[in-house]
């Protein structure tokens, strides 16, 4: 999410891509995510907002409930 938001400040209008995340979203609320442990291991943060509807709306809400899950995992 935070290369989202960085690609919107860079390049205006960008979004995610929702046939993409829809999946790794079902997987997340069903299964749940990795511990904000790991989440600060990886180095990964909370952007806060990225100023995409989808992703503020969505995508940040279901991961700070259920965790982080990597889109490239299964």
């Amino acid at each position: 999410m935070q290369i989202l938001k960085s690609l919107r400040a860079r390049f205006g209008n960008v979004t995610a891509w929702q046939p993409g995340y829809s999946p790794m979203l079902a997987v997340l609320r069903a299964e749940g995510g990795y511990s904000p442990f790991e989440r600060q291991r990886r180095g990964q943060s909370d952007p806060v907002s990225t100023g995409c509807a989808y992703a503020d709306e969505m995508l940040l809400p279901a991961i700070r409930e259920k965790g982080q899950r990597d889109q490239e995992r299964p």
